[in-house]
């Protein structure tokens, strides 16, 4: 009797165990989902959506600008400057990982700098190609924080005009 009441504790503990793993396994995979649309979003210059992905308190931080948003319409703003800077621009995953709690996206970034971001930056119509990652903290299915990591010195030295020698 003991050694059937221990089986029977067993089995049930694999199937708890089991259970967890399974809800476990459908958050990582609606966090690599939340990653996806997130590269899709920006890819299909859609600052709606990207916005979407957030809740109303958030934070996203361009680590290279050290640049911290906060509020919706401000990502709205990011995102459309930054696609009217370069119109033609596109990001590659290479490689994603998500966990329970986390998503993390390595991509290449390319694009044509042809449209400029004011007078600091103006349209060089340079090509550039830069790497970097996002990670992303994500609850109830949202984005609450992003922190963006790429070498923002040689993404500046990328699009900047040359200056000419008069």
């Amino acid at each position: 009797m003991k050694k059937r009441t221990i089986q029977l504790l067993f089995s049930i503990s694999l199937v708890i165990l089991g259970i967890g793993s399974n809800a476990q396994n459908s958050t990582i995979e609606k966090n690599k989902a939340i990653a996806k649309e997130f590269i899709e979003a920006w890819n299909n210059h859609d600052s709606l959506k990207v916005a979407s992905l957030f809740p109303a308190t958030f934070l996203y931080r361009d680590m290279a600008l050290n640049m911290k948003i906060t509020s919706n319409p401000k990502l709205i703003s990011y995102v459309r400057g930054t696609v009217k800077g370069a119109p033609d621009l596109t990001f590659q995953a290479t490689s994603l990982m998500a966990s329970d709690t986390m998503a993390m996206v390595e991509w290449t970034w390319k694009g044509t700098f042809s449209g400029g971001w004011g007078a600091r930056y103006p349209a060089s119509n340079k090509p550039f190609t830069i790497q970097g990652i996002s990670v992303m903290v994500i609850k109830n299915g949202q984005i609450i924080r992003n922190y963006d990591y790429y070498d923002g010195d040689f993404f500046r030295k990328k699009i900047e005009s040359t200056p000419t020698n008069k």
